[in-house]
């Protein structure tokens, strides 16, 4: 029993290189020659509840054949919006559209976080720099840029949430990466095998159920995010709110920023100077972490358990997601 459990994982996962459609169809197959064997079973030697459990097995088999129709042609027709310029940028299918706007969201706030974190070192820097005369045993030492050590805070915060932000995009970049690679052509057979008996149904549509949201859901939600913030950054309330670190302002060197010997108002102007910098590039900041790096990937897991509670009563297991919804 135990070979042929292992058997029957290693033909899963061989099948998982294959297309979808064709794995789902060798999984139909196996799940009506069970339920054969099982009519067999209980015609040849006369158990009626055998013959009665594979009647009604067909019946379901022949439900799940249906659902199988909407969401070939669901995808058939996602897919086909994904692939218009104007939405994705002629991309094959909406994962493959999420996965290059995730990434291109990674590498604005990749350089927008290098951007805050050159900044963070050179104002720190530049704010230890002191000036020193000693004369005998007595002297005395003036911080002209003492200035500067009140933005450490702010960069240091900045810096902080933006690290978090690619925290976010790197996990829901792998994960829908893996549901392009295994939810349908690995969870959806195992889930229709494991739907095809009553004792196994819930399992079964709890996979079929993961298998269809994380290949509809997760990239769509991603999607979805980014036609809004198209439409916000093509509004005339967009002004300043820009994805790209080419808007962003030059701090400079530490050099630059405090000129050693000056005790006047210069660095404390400049400091003044560094701050607004700072302010002026905050849009630019706020529209990629909140809503590039956060509402996307937050609608996204939302559309996904939301997704998963409905498929999978639909595929006949009641599941509770709330817990799931709590951590999100």
């Amino acid at each position: 029993m135990m070979k042929k459990s292992v058997l029957l994982l290693l033909l899963l996962a061989s099948m998982g290189f294959a297309a979808w459609q064709n794995v789902a169809g060798i999984a139909i197959i196996t799940s009506l020659m069970l339920v054969l064997i099982v009519f067999m079973i209980g015609y040849g030697f006369g158990v009626e509840i055998l013959s009665v459990t594979a009647k009604d097995e067909i019946y379901q088999l022949i439900v799940l054949i249906f659902l199988l129709v909407i969401l070939f042609g669901a995808n058939n027709v996602i897919d086909s919006i994904s692939s218009i310029k104007e939405f994705s940028g002629e991309q094959a299918n909406m994962q493959t559209s999420a996965l290059v706007s995730l990434n291109n969201t990674m590498k604005n706030l990749t350089s927008a976080y290098d951007y805050v974190l050159a900044a963070d070192k050179e104002i720190g820097y530049a704010s230890t720099r002191v000036l020193s005369c000693s004369i005998g045993s007595m002297g005395y030492s003036v911080s002209g840029c003492g200035g500067f050590s009140m933005l450490a805070g702010p960069f240091s915060i900045a810096g902080s949430i933006m690290g978090f932000a690619l925290g976010e995009l790197n996990g829901i970049y792998r994960l829908i990466e893996l549901s392009l690679t295994y939810s349908l052509t690995l969870l959806l057979p195992a889930g229709i095998i494991l739907r095809t008996f009553r004792i196994t149904r819930g399992a079964g549509g709890f996979l079929i159920g993961i298998a269809v949201c994380m290949h509809l859901l997760l990239p769509l939600g991603i999607l979805f995010v980014d036609m809004l913030g198209d439409s916000f950054l093509a509004s005339s309330d967009a002004s300043g709110y820009s994805t790209t670190v080419s808007s962003l302002s030059s701090v400079g060197s530490a050099a630059d920023l405090c000129e050693e010997g000056n005790t006047g108002d210069d660095n404390s102007d400049s400091a003044i100077s560094v701050y607004k910098s700072l302010r002026t590039d905050m849009k630019s900041f706020l529209f990629l972490v909140l809503i590039k790096a956060t509402l996307g990937p937050i609608a996204a897991l939302l559309m996904l358990v939301s997704g998963i509670r409905f498929v999978t009563a639909f595929a006949g297991a009641e599941v509770d997601v709330s817990a799931l919804g709590r951590v999100i």
